[in-house]
């Protein structure tokens, strides 16, 4: 199973800046370098670009806001100031770029930022530009605007369409961290997306022949403006204006389909194109016109009109979600024999990177490995349970325990989780742990280990029966689990407690 998982990428910093404040006094500085971690959900700012954030070219803004601090302080570009508790000051705000190669992110005006010993440092920041294109922010949108006392970026007013560069504005969560909680490990600080992005298919699934002259938009907002505020949180929209946005095309005949064949289908569009958010108020008047006619009768032209407000996505009506930022919207208009439909799909809009990787090769790589497998079990003395052997484990008592490992290569952000079913047999046994977490330290510097033990369950009694169980491993990435079981357990071990 190949799958990808979303890149992330680590913002360090170069020379220290900040200076001792109060030679006399204590220093409101620790030794230890402010480090940001820029991650998924968003990584990538072309819609079908396949560059992730760490490409040569690609900048950043980071601000730093400190709270909570009591004291005398000199922050870069100000004065010496003694600040109190109750207030809120900018203890810093520069540009990251990536020089590319295997350097690492450093910020424009060459210094670094020191934790301070108290307070709490709230971070936020947006991406300037995309290196691999050389796309930049205010190229595309204009000049945002960011107000540095209420901490609010304004975008303004924009028009999308499928002909434009599909060039997405990222924006980053606010993550506030607690300086004396702050240690060593970088700040991570997610990336999202602030439009949404759709496609139209038009199928025919009837047993008629159509000839479809056009599909318009009509009070789908493709013109908005954005304010992002980065102190509560949230991102608000403007609409500024509405135009059909769906490109003209040739006649395009559908043919029927038949028992053999689907029907003609075309794209109005290659693929995905940037749309900005509609909300659930907007989406009331939201429609599709479809200019059509029958093949064996071209005088009657037809044009039909849907409504978004009463499509359904999943169980709800589109009149009550809208179209939501982050988030890749596929409408199918149909053609049937007595009405056309229109069916939306809804997808989490996450780009992938970093391949999760469950090869042989990766684990015949490692020089300890027993047999080319994934999950590895063993013996309560230690010894490895070979491929000769019953792929089942009989659990006599309470006093046996097995250990599992097995090696993930990747990806660098997700979670994993050992489970065994059915639930009527599960319940006389024990994993500890059974889930964790999936990280860049545990992937590079532990080589991707994960090891678990089972025994069995000491609160149940155990069965009158012979119970057998089997393993269920899971990877969660891009907001869903995902079955693993046939990379991981290809040995097909089973657990089977007997009674005593």
């Amino acid at each position: 199973m190949k799958r990808h998982l979303p890149y992330s990428l680590l913002l360090l910093t170069g020379l220290l800046s900040c200076e001792r404040n109060n030679p006399d006094g204590p220093d409101p500085f620790t030794q230890e370098r402010i480090q940001v971690l820029a991650e998924a959900p968003a990584s990538k700012a072309i819609l079908d670009g396949t560059a992730a954030m760490d490409h040569n070219g690609t900048r950043s803004t980071i601000y730093d806001y400190l709270s909570n601090f009591e004291g005398t302080i000199k922050v870069p570009g100000s004065e010496e100031h003694t600040y109190t508790a109750s207030e809120s000051f900018k203890y810093f705000s520069d540009e990251i770029s990536y020089p590319g190669g295997a350097g690492a992110w450093t910020y424009a005006s060459g210094n670094s930022y020191r934790w301070t010993r108290t307070g709490t440092h709230t971070f936020f920041g947006w991406m300037v530009q995309d290196g691999d294109s050389g796309l930049t922010t205010q190229g595309s949108f204009g000049t945002p605007s960011f107000d540095e006392s209420t901490r609010i970026l304004s975008l303004p007013a924009y028009t999308l369409s499928p002909s434009g560069s599909q060039y997405d504005f990222l924006y980053s969560e606010t993550r506030e961290v607690e300086a004396a909680e702050a240690g060593t490990s970088p700040v991570p600080l997610q990336y999202k997306h602030l439009f949404s992005a759709l496609k139209i298919e038009v199928q025919n699934a009837s047993d008629n022949v159509y000839v479809v002259q056009s599909v318009q938009s009509a009070f789908i907002y493709n013109t908005k403006s954005a304010s992002i505020d980065f102190a509560n949180g949230t991102v608000s929209y403007s609409n500024t204006g509405q135009a059909n946005f769906v490109p003209s095309f040739s006649e395009k005949t559908l043919a029927a389909k038949t028992d053999s064949a689907p029907g003609g289908s075309f794209s109005l569009w290659n693929d995905y194109t940037l749309m900005w958010p509609q909300t659930p108020s907007e989406i009331q008047s939201a429609k599709l016109l479809v200019t059509f006619y029958l093949q064996d009768d071209p005088d009657d032209v037809q044009t039909a009109v849907i409504e978004l407000k009463n499509v359904r996505v999943g169980g709800s009506y589109l009149r009550d979600t809208g179209l939501e930022a982050g988030k890749k919207y596929s409408f199918l208009l149909q053609f049937k024999n007595s009405a056309i439909d229109l069916d939306i799909r809804v997808n989490d809009w996450i780009y992938s990177e970093q391949k999760i990787d469950f090869s042989e090769t990766t684990i015949a790589a490692k020089s300890d490995a027993p047999y080319d497998g994934i999950l590895w079990l063993f013996h309560q003395d230690g010894t490895t349970i070979t491929k000769d052997e019953d792929r089942k484990i009989t659990m006599l008592n309470s006093q046996e325990t097995i250990k599992g490992r097995f090696y993930i290569a990747s990806p660098y952000i997700g979670r994993w989780q050992v489970s065994i079913f059915p639930m009527d047999a599960a319940q006389y046994f024990v994993i500890e742990p059974n889930s964790g977490d999936i990280t860049r330290d545990l992937v590079e510097n532990h080589d991707g280990l994960v090891e678990f033990s089972i025994r069995a369950n000491p609160s149940v009694a155990a069965p009158t029966s012979v119970q057998t169980a089997h393993f269920n491993v899971s990877i969660y990435f891009g907001n869903d689990w995902h079955d693993a079981i046939s990379e991981f357990n290809r040995k097909d071990f089973r657990l089977v407690r007997n009674p005593n």
